[in-house]
């Protein structure tokens, strides 16, 4: 997603956005900023499912992929939202433990 877009919509810089994203989620940072969450879930759905009808355009996707996928944006888009990237190491994948 467009973080120029997301930062824009919450009134501040990208690189702003990205430091407050290492502790908070971006619900938590629309909060902050007394932006209706709701409104980066929409403006991030949008432009996934505007990517997802461009690769049906180019031939990447077929329209019942696109319709699949489509189909999981809002929920995948609004969990991503409400995750605290530092909840977990690089990836996005628990931190190793002592036997890694």
């Amino acid at each position: 997603a467009s973080m120029d877009k997301i930062a824009k919509l919450l009134g501040m810089s990208n690189t702003d956005l990205h430091n407050a994203l290492e502790t908070k989620s971006l619900a938590d940072v629309a909060k902050d900023k007394k932006v209706d969450v709701q409104e980066v879930i929409d403006a991030l759905v949008d432009e996934e499912n505007t990517r997802i009808d461009k690769s049906v355009t180019d031939g990447r996707l077929t329209k019942e992929e696109a319709g699949f996928r489509k189909a999981k944006t809002a929920e995948r888009v609004t969990n991503m939202v409400n995750h605290v990237r530092s909840e977990h190491g690089p990836g996005d994948q628990p931190p190793p433990g002592p036997n890694a």
